[in-house]
C-alpha cells in the first residue's frame, strides 16, 4: 500500500480504530478501493490474529468475489496471507448463519431454498384458490373495466409479492398481518385482503415443501442473533469487523440483521453512496436508512466527496443537477428524498487521478423528433466517435432495453463493433432459449408445437438445420405433421417423411431440415437417462462454444444443485427453471463480472446497468418527459387506473402504517409511489451524466411509442434545466 497516495478523506477513513463508521461516497470517488485497502490495514494491524475475521458484505455475487479478489492482491502485495478475511453477499451470509443453528431457527437439517419459479407457483396457486374461495369478490374485480380481467393476470401475483415482501421486512407473520387487518377489510384496499390471503398460504406451501425463500433466510437470521445472545457472542468474536458496500441498497431486515450481528458497540463500516440509490423501485431499498445511519450517533460520518473521473464542467452539471432538485423541484417529497446535500469535488492538481481538463470536455444537448430519429442520429454520432478517436471508451446509455435493442440493430446493420451490457446479455439469453429449447422438446417430443417452437429456437444454433430449406415453411411443415412419433420413431421400412404433409407447398430442403430435427431428438431422447448435469453439458457441447459454453456450465451447475433439492423434478420442471428470473440472475451475475469497456468499441446499455462504469463519452438517450415524470399530475406508466391507480402500492403502504402503527401518509399510496418514482428516475439521470469522463450528449425525442402507437411528449422538465444551463454553465 505504499506507493498509494490517499486523499485526506480517505485517510480519516483508514484511521478506523473500531465503533461504527459511515462513509458516504460520490461517483468515482474510489470507495471500493478505500474499502479493500481498509480492509489490509485491519489485517496488518492484527484485527485477524487469533482465529479472527474481517466479514465484508456486499449485495451482488460478481461485487463480492471482485472485492475479494481486490483484498486478496492488496495483502500478497504486503507479504500478508487474506486468511480470515470473508467476502458474502448478504442473502449467502444469512443462509451460513442459518444452516448453522438449524434447530434455533426452526428447522430441520435439509432446508431448501425456494426459486423464482417455485415461489411464481405458490402465489399462483393460491390467487386460484382465493378466486375459487371469493368468487364474489374476483367478480367485482373483474368488472372494474373492460379489461381488468387481463389487467388482473398481470396485476394481482405482483402486489402479492410486494406484500409477502413487505411483511417479511416487518418481521410479521402472516397471522400477525391477519390479526393487523381483521375488522377493517371494508376501509382497507381489497388488495391487501388478497394479499394477505396469499401470504398465509404461500407461507404454508413453502413450509411443506421445506423451502425458504430470501427474506425468509435473513428473518430466521436475525431472529436468531435477536433471541440468542450466546449466538450473537460467537459471531461477533468471530467476525471482528464488519465492512459493507454499496449500503445505500440495504433493505430494513437486511440492516436488522448486519446491526444485530455487530451490536452497538461493535464494529461496522458502512460504505455507499445514497444520490446512486437506483433500486428502490423493484426492491424493498430506500436511501433514507443509510443517510439516517451516517447521521446518527454514534457513528463516524466520513464524506469520500474527491473524485477524478469527470471533467469539471460535469462535476458541475451534477452538482448542480442535485441542488435544482433539493431547492427548486415542485413537489415538496421529491426534493427532500431524493439527493443527500453532498457535492462532487475535483481532486487537487497534485492528485494521482487528475480530472479531465474542460478544455477537453464538451456537454451537448439535442432534441430529436422521433426515438427513431435519436436512435439512428445518436448510433451515427458513436459509430464516427469510435473511428475518429479509437483510443477513448464510449457508451450509448438507454431508459430501457428495448431501446437498447434498436441502438444494437442499427450497430449491426453498419458493421459497427461494440459491446451489449444490456439485461440479460445476448450470450445468455442464447444459453437459456436453447437448453429451454430442447428441454421442452425432449418432454413432450411428439407435441407439434414443440417441434416447430424448438425448431425456430434451435436452427441458428445447429448449421444443419440452418442451411436446409426455408424458415418459415418448416416451421409450417412440423405444425402440420400428421404423426409426430413416426417422424420421431419411424416404423421399421417405413420413410419418416410419410408423417408429413405432401409436397406441393415445401421443398426437398424443408423436408431435410424437419428430418435433421427428429434425427437430433432421438439423439437428446437417448441422452435425457442421464443426469441433469451430464445431459446439459452433452446438449451444450453441441448447441454452443466458448463463452457461450462457459455460461451454459454455470447454468448445468445450478441444475444440478435444484435436482438434489428437488429429486421428484422432470424435465418439464427444469425447462421452467431455465425461464425464471433467478437462472437469468445467477448467468448475468456470471457474465457481468469484470467487466471492461473497450477502447474504440460502443457499449450499450442502460442506466442502471451503467452504475460503477465510465467511459470518456457518454449518449444519455431518453430524456423526455414519459421517463422523466415531474409532478404528482403526469402520466406514470405501470399504473392501473380502473383500480385507483397503483394498487401494490396501497396495500405495501397501508400494511406498513398497521404495522408500524402510523396513520397513512397524507398523500395516498399511489402518490406516494409516485414521488419515490420521482425521485429514483432523478438519480438514474444523475448516475448516467457521472458515467462519463470528457464528453456528454444528453438526447430526447418528441414522440414516443407507447403500445404500438405513437405519442406526442415534451423533454422533462430536468433535461430543460440541463439545457438551459445551470448557474450559468451553458450547455450547447
Amino acid at each position: 500500500m505504499s506507493d498509494l497516495v490517499l486523499r485526506d478523506a480517505q485517510r480519516e477513513a483508514l484511521d478506523y480504530a473500531g465503533g461504527r463508521m459511515g462513509i458516504a461516497a460520490v461517483p468515482g470517488s474510489g470507495k471500493t478501493t478505500t474499502l479493500a485497502v481498509l480492509a489490509t490495514r485491519l489485517v496488518r494491524q492484527g484485527w485477524t490474529r487469533d482465529g479472527g475475521h474481517l466479514l465484508i458484505v456486499t449485495y451482488q455475487r460478481a461485487a463480492a468475489e471482485n472485492i475479494r479478489q481486490r483484498i486478496s492482491k492488496m495483502l500478497r502485495k504486503a507479504g500478508l496471507s487474506d486468511r480470515g478475511v470473508e467476502a458474502r453477499t448478504l442473502h449467502s451470509l444469512a443462509f451460513g448463519i442459518v444452516r448453522s443453528y438449524p434447530s434455533l431457527a426452526g428447522l430441520g437439517p435439509e432446508f431448501g431454498v425456494l426459486g423464482g419459479r417455485t415461489k411464481s407457483r405458490f402465489i399462483d396457486q393460491a390467487l386460484t384458490q382465493w378466486r375459487t374461495q371469493f368468487p364474489e369478490r374476483w367478480a367485482a374485480l373483474v368488472t372494474a373495466s373492460p379489461s381488468a380481467h387481463k389487467q388482473l393476470e398481470r396485476l394481482l401475483p405482483e402486489v402479492c409479492r410486494s406484500v409477502i415482501s413487505t411483511a417479511k421486512n416487518l418481521r410479521q407473520s402472516p397471522k400477525a398481518v391477519a390479526e393487523l387487518i381483521e375488522g377493517s377489510i371494508d376501509t382497507l384496499t381489497p388488495f391487501l385482503d388478497i394479499g394477505r390471503y396469499v401470504y398465509e398460504h404461500y407461507v404454508a406451501a413453502a413450509e411443506r415443501a421445506g423451502l425458504l425463500d430470501f427474506d425468509d433466510m435473513v428473518w430466521r437470521a436475525a431472529d436468531v442473533l435477536d433471541t440468542y445472545p450466546h449466538v450473537r457472542d460467537e459471531l461477533r468474536s468471530q467476525w471482528r469487523v464488519v465492512l459493507e458496500d454499496e449500503s445505500q441498497d440495504s433493505v430494513p431486515l437486511q440492516e436488522t440483521l448486519l446491526g444485530l450481528l455487530t451490536g452497538e458497540d461493535g464494529n461496522w463500516v458502512r460504505v455507499g453512496d445514497p444520490n446512486q440509490a437506483i433500486t428502490s423501485s423493484f426492491t424493498a431499498a430506500d436511501p433514507k436508512y443509510f443517510r439516517q445511519f451516517v447521521q446518527s450517533e454514534p457513528v463516524q460520518a466520513v464524506e469520500l466527496d474527491e473524485s477524478g473521473r469527470c471533467a469539471p464542467k460535469i462535476i458541475a452539471l451534477a452538482n448542480n443537477l442535485v441542488d435544482w432538485v433539493r431547492h427548486e423541484h415542485p413537489v415538496r417529497e421529491v426534493r427532500q428524498q431524493t439527493f443527500r446535500d453532498q457535492h462532487i469535488q475535483p481532486t487537487r492538481p497534485d492528485d494521482p487521478q487528475p480530472n479531465p481538463p474542460d478544455a477537453e470536455s464538451r456537454i451537448h444537448t439535442q432534441v430529436y423528433d422521433t426515438r427513431a430519429d435519436e436512435v439512428f442520429d445518436v448510433s451515427k454520432r458513436a459509430a464516427a466517435y469510435a473511428e475518429r478517436t479509437p483510443a477513448h471508451t464510449l457508451a450509448i446509455v438507454t431508459p430501457t432495453n428495448a431501446m437498447g435493442y434498436s441502438v444494437i440493430e442499427l450497430l449491426k446493420k453498419n458493421r459497427v463493433p461494440f459491446d451489449e451490457a444490456l439485461q440479460g446479455n445476448p450470450v445468455v439469453r442464447m444459453v437459456l432459449d436453447g437448453l429451454r429449447a430442447v428441454f421442452a422438446l425432449v418432454a413432450t417430443p411428439f407435441d407439434r408445437a414443440a417441434l416447430e417452437d424448438s425448431y425456430l429456437a434451435l436452427r441458428t444454433l445447429l448449421p444443419d438445420l440452418d442451411q436446409s430449406g426455408d424458415h418459415e415453411r418448416v416451421a409450417v411443415l412440423l405444425r402440420s405433421c400428421y404423426q409426430p412419433e413416426q417422424l420421431v420413431f419411424p416404423s421399421a421400412g417405413t420413410n419418416p417423411r410419410s408423417a408429413l404433409p405432401p409436397a406441393d407447398r415445401f421443398t426437398l430442403g424443408d423436408y431435410d431440415a424437419a428430418l435433421r430435427l427428429a434425427v437430433h431428438l432421438r439423439r437428446w431422447l437417448a441422452a435425457a437417462e442421464q443426469p441433469i448435469y451430464a445431459f446439459t453439458m452433452a446438449i451444450s457441447y453441441e448447441l454452443f462454444s466458448g463463452e457461450a459454453l462457459d455460461v451454459a456450465r454455470v447454468a448445468a451447475a445450478h441444475l444440478r444443485q435444484r435436482a438434489d433439492q428437488h429429486p421428484e423434478w422432470r424435465l418439464r420442471d427444469f425447462a421452467a427453471e431455465m425461464q425464471g428470473t433467478e437462472m437469468t440472475r445467477i448467468l448475468t451475475d456470471q457474465d457481468d463480472e469484470g467487466f471492461e469497456p473497450r477502447p474504440g468499441i460502443v457499449t450499450v446499455t442502460t442506466r442502471h446497468r451503467a452504475k460503477g462504469l465510465e467511459w470518456d463519452l457518454v449518449f444519455l438517450l431518453g430524456g423526455d418527459a414519459v421517463w422523466f415524470p415531474h409532478t404528482l399530475d403526469d402520466y406514470f406508466r405501470g399504473e392501473y387506473a380502473a383500480f385507483g391507480g397503483n394498487p401494490e402500492a396501497d396495500a405495501t403502504l397501508t400494511l406498513q402504517a398497521l404495522v408500524e402503527a402510523q396513520r397513512l401518509p397524507s398523500r395516498r399510496p399511489t402518490d406516494v409511489a409516485r414521488c419515490s418514482l420521482i425521485s429514483e428516475r432523478l438519480r438514474l439521470l444523475y448516475v448516467g451524466i457521472t458515467r462519463a469522463r470528457r464528453h456528454l450528449m444528453l438526447s430526447c425525442a418528441r414522440t414516443v411509442e407507447q403500445g404500438g402507437r405513437l405519442y406526442p411528449t415534451d423533454p422533462a422538465a430536468a433535461f430543460m434545466a440541463i439545457r438551459a444551463g445551470f448557474s450559468g454553465q451553458a450547455a450547447r
